[in-house]
């Protein structure tokens, strides 16, 4: 029998559980959680809903539920409501006792997104997503009287239904206007009071403790997706709107992302006992901290940087705050933060299976001024055996940014023998706004100049062969692989998934998106759609490139990659194509086991070909 290593391999994706969507009972003695894996088994991104107390670690008795996650606590503390992955593949609603035991609601088929519990404890308003794509909320009666339409819907954006804490109001996201507003409704039939502020996006809404304002996290109407994420307090009886922490220059609700769903999904969002603040999360740099908004305009940072916060709840009748959290040595561990929150303590941690946590890497963190003088950050991972070759990875967006939390795909590739450079170039959010939108028109400009720098860095800090560099990315990232290979002769191979190509092709899928980063139109200004298309210099491509796609993206469609590969043969260039069937954009983040692990070691093989000579085999490959 042949021993597994002892560093990650691609196989290895099925056996980290990341703890995810703690809810803290409305007594705050009780923690509702669930972990998260790709299971081989069901072939997918799957959940196990458990309950403990926190006042004491759990244990091998620990009542859990198969399937479910996002669990949201009725007001009276006895049931929970959850999201349950159905084997036909919707997402239906489970309502389940103190002891797990479920209760299934009729009729809510479809994708559930969204559950809210009515002050009373005896109903849901539960926001659904159907097979075309668009939102209905409906109103949820657990004792036994069925489903309600509650006339709002279908929508093009989720509604994201929040029952009032003490009567029977609902707030919902609205269309009005060719914008987004927040609508108070009543279930007495009386027409719905619309905030005064028109949103182009609102990622969550959460009512105050005395019911007379919402914190809603959204941006203006108009406002570009590199803009700060902002907080609104609404007046919920005359819709008058005020933002919050604008002087904080910082995306709102924003997290460091990773390879793990936390931080794609809808922003936590939670109020302090008295009304006067309201907690969230913000990316600073390459962390993210929650922090405590006054609705008077202060605002205080209130737990470490390290390591990030992805996700929280908040018990207003205690004060303490569960979160679930990261660093680049710890895929994840849900931490109890007691007032005054600044510190806290690990009470689940993550859990390795079916073996033990293999060896670690170190990530060391660099920094650069760029050109403009702004700091650029990266992170750099360094395998067991050096000199060793250099792999840049490039996050999407290109507004996401990453930082100090676990990435597996760095262990992994640190495990195969490469150095793994990860970085926030211009254009990343956590830096301003200034910062974030500073690639407005300008894709492939100075974002490609502060990854150069930063390989630049990297090579004279740590013994990298600078003859051996890889660039990849998904997306964007992909993208910029793609420029980078054409635009530098610094790299000897690339790996691109689900990248953008064509933007014509792209402007095409989402013109308001292209739009507000290019400031312009392929109408408008052709010029600048053809010249910052990597497909039109695909002449300029010499090294090996790995292409990567899933044919059932709807962001960055199939043909992108199609287009380019054709485009690339018919210069006579090294390209290999493979195709990941069934999956869509963020394949790399929730796809299935069946087709994410050996779009992985596909990837390791091509890198390991094109980077290791042939006189030093495979270092760290299993």
């Amino acid at each position: 029998m042949t021993a597994r290593a002892s560093h990650y391999v691609a196989a290895d994706l099925t056996s980290v559980r990341w703890p995810v969507d703690p809810a803290v009972s409305p007594d705050g003695t009780r923690l509702a959680y669930s972990e998260s894996w790709l299971s081989t088994h069901q072939d997918a991104l799957t959940y196990r809903l458990s309950v403990v107390d926190l006042g004491s670690p759990p244990d091998g008795d620990t009542p859990h539920y198969p399937g479910a996650h996002g669990a949201r606590w009725s007001p009276n503390g006895s049931t929970i409501a959850a999201l349950v992955e159905d084997p036909g593949g919707d997402r239906v609603v489970g309502i389940l006792d103190s002891n797990l035991q479920p209760v299934w609601l009729p009729n809510t088929r479809g994708q559930a997104t969204h559950l809210s519990w009515s002050h009373d404890s005896s109903s849901l308003a539960v926001s659904i997503q159907r097979t075309d794509g668009r939102f209905e909320t409906h109103i949820a009666d657990i004792t036994g009287r069925g489903i309600s339409e509650f006339g709002v819907g279908p929508s093009d954006h989720d509604t994201l239904p929040e029952a009032s804490p003490l009567d029977d109001r609902i707030a919902t996201v609205a269309a009005h206007d060719d914008a987004l507003v927040l609508a108070v409704h009543s279930t007495a039939g009386a027409p719905p009071l619309r905030s005064s502020k028109r949103l182009s996006e609102v990622r969550a809404i959460r009512w105050s403790p005395d019911a007379t304002h919402l914190a809603v996290l959204g941006r203006p109407a108009g406002a570009a997706g590199w803009t700060n994420q902002a907080l609104f307090i609404v007046d919920a009886a005359t819709g008058a709107t005020t933002r919050v922490g604008a002087d904080i220059d910082r995306s709102i609700g924003q997290v460091v992302r990773g390879d793990d769903e936390r931080g794609i999904g809808h922003p936590d969002l939670a109020w302090t006992a008295d009304g006067r603040s309201v907690l969230v999360l913000i990316a600073d740099g390459g962390s993210s901290a929650l922090y405590r908004l006054d609705i008077d305009g202060e605002h205080e940072k209130v737990t470490d940087a390290d390591p990030c916060v992805l996700q929280f709840d908040h018990s207003q009748r205690t004060g303490a705050t569960v979160a679930s959290t990261s660093s680049p040595t710890n895929p994840g561990e849900l931490r109890t933060f007691s007032p005054p929150l600044t510190t806290g303590a690990p009470i689940v941690g993550t859990v390795h299976q079916p073996r033990p946590a293999p060896t670690l890497h170190a990530t060391h963190p660099l920094r650069l001024a760029s050109d403009d003088g702004a700091a650029v950050d990266g992170w750099i991972t360094m395998p067991a055996t050096t000199p060793c070759p250099l792999v840049v990875q490039v996050h999407g967006g290109p507004h996401y940014p990453v930082g100090n939390r676990f990435s597996f795909d760095a262990q992994r590739l640190a495990g195969n023998g490469f150095a793994v450079l990860r970085l926030n170039p211009h254009g990343a959010q956590g830096y301003g706004e200034e910062f974030a939108g500073s690639l407005y028109g300008r894709w492939g400009s100075q974002d490609l100049a502060d990854i150069l720098a930063m390989v630049d860095a990297a090579t004279d800090a740590y013994p990298i062969d600078p003859t051996r560099l890889g660039i990849i990315g998904e997306s964007y990232g992909g993208f910029m692989t793609l420029w980078a290979l054409a635009h530098s002769d610094r790299f000897s191979v690339g790996v691109c998934e689900n990248a953008v190509s064509d933007l014509r092709l792209a402007a095409g899928v989402n013109p308001a998106f292209w739009e507000s980063e290019l400031g312009a139109t392929p109408s408008s200004n052709p010029a600048l759609y053809e010249d910052l298309s990597p497909i039109t210099h695909v002449d300029r491509i010499e090294a090996p490139l790995l292409v990567i796609h899933a044919d059932a993206d709807l962001i960055s469609p199939y043909q992108q990659s199609a287009a380019l590969v054709d485009a690339m043969r018919s210069k006579g260039r090294t390209v290999d194509f493979v195709t990941v069937s069934g999956a869509g954009h963020f394949e790399n983040v929730t796809g299935r086991p069946s087709t994410r692990i050996p779009k992985l070691e596909t990837v390791d093989t091509f890198l390991r070909k094109h980077l290791m000579p042939a006189d030093r085999p495979d270092q760290g490959a299993s």
